[in-house]
């Protein structure tokens, strides 16, 4: 089975329709879609229905969709970010807000585990990017495999010698091959708010059969996306971080 891995759209339609159009060319037969879907960007309806859309999807609640539906609070967020929320409040429609509340934030099939961010504690949004935090998830979760998102940055965690960890920056179109007995981390970065200093999205597909994990970047209209930020009246901040990748 092939599985897209795929987070962090943040209502960027040009993103996600770029995603989504490259996904669909290499034979995909589950997507996993570890949440933020809305935040930042200008359709967050648009592309919650985009994801819904998805042909055998699963989808999970990350941070800025549980704000956006009170979930946690936008408050706890900081000024910018909180602008956007209470923007994309104004707009969802009430099926895509329902759609969002109901979004769980885990998800486990067989030894593989996915969340948005540490599926040791789905909902405290910990960043899984040192070692304390990957520790808790290879050795509390006791997955084989965790994908996590939240970071905007694709990323490989695997353990070492003595107990020690290897953090690795996967290039562009890099394959991971899965052994048996390895334990890995792996995080999918943006589709649609990249911040390794990259614009282009990124996303993963696990492929079981082949026994790897395939790391994709893709690009899109950068340009046409920061201009409906501007366009909508959202801080102009958002759009300059698609531009830089950052």
């Amino acid at each position: 089975m092939r599985i897209a891995v795929f987070s962090d759209i943040h209502a960027n339609l040009e993103a996600f329709e770029a995603f989504a159009s490259d996904a669909a060319r290499r034979r995909i037969d589950k997507y996993v879609c570890l949440g933020d879907l809305v935040g930042y960007g200008a359709n967050p309806n648009a592309c919650i229905e985009g994801v819904r859309a998805l042909p055998q999807v699963e989808v999970l609640l990350g941070n800025h969709d549980a704000a956006a539906t009170w979930i946690t609070s936008p408050y706890e967020m900081n000024t910018k970010a909180r602008e956007a929320i209470m923007w994309t409040m104004d707009r969802l429609t009430d099926a895509n807000r329902a759609f969002l509340e109901n979004l769980p934030p885990l998800y486990r099939e067989g030894n593989h585990v996915w969340a948005h961010a540490s599926p040791f504690n789905p909902k405290a949004w910990t960043y899984v990017q040192d070692h304390a935090s990957a520790r808790l998830c290879l050795w509390r979760t006791r997955a084989d495999l965790t994908f996590v998102a939240h970071t905007h940055r694709p990323l490989v965690i695997r353990p070492t010698r003595m107990l020690r960890l290897a953090f690795e920056t996967p290039e562009h179109e890099e394959v991971v091959t899965l052994t048996p007995g390895n334990r890995l981390v792996c995080n999918c970065g943006s589709v649609g708010q990249s911040r390794d200093g990259l614009p282009a999205g990124s996303y993963l597909v696990l492929d079981t059969d082949a026994a790897r994990i395939e790391f994709i970047r893709f690009g899109y209209d950068v340009e046409k996306a920061a201009q409906k930020i501007h366009s909508a009246g959202l801080p102009a901040f958002f759009a300059q971080r698609l531009l830089k990748g950052q």
